[in-house]
């Protein structure tokens, strides 16, 4: 089985644990530094690329937003978790049937 991914969607989460990778389940839980999604975001092999999304979780506690900036690429999207649509309308993927699969809406998920 093949499944393709037309482009990904990475996950920056400040909650999250540390060493994480962008994807949803690990997500990178800062924007610079060594680890952080700043210092992969590069278009490197299996790095975040040109025209990717990139999702920032809001952080319930402290720090209560995120310090330094994001380094976008071309044609790169940023989305904050206050987004109007979930995240699968935004970026224009299609969440299978049956999939158990949450995803992020406007301050909370929807499962």
């Amino acid at each position: 089985m093949t499944i393709n991914v037309s482009t990904p969607i990475w996950f920056v989460d400040q909650a999250a644990a540390g060493g994480g990778d962008g994807r949803l389940a690990t997500p990178f839980n800062c924007l610079g530094g060594a680890g952080c999604f700043n210092a992969v975001n590069d278009g490197v092999g299996a790095h975040p690329a040109a025209g990717d999304f990139i999702f920032l979780y809001k952080s319930s506690g402290a720090p209560a937003a995120f310090t330094g900036g994001v380094d976008l690429l071309n044609n790169q999207k940023l989305i904050g978790e206050g987004a109007s649509q979930t995240l699968d309308v935004i970026a224009g993927v299609t969440v299978p049937t049956g999939s158990n699969l949450c995803r992020p809406l406007v301050m909370q998920l929807r499962c």
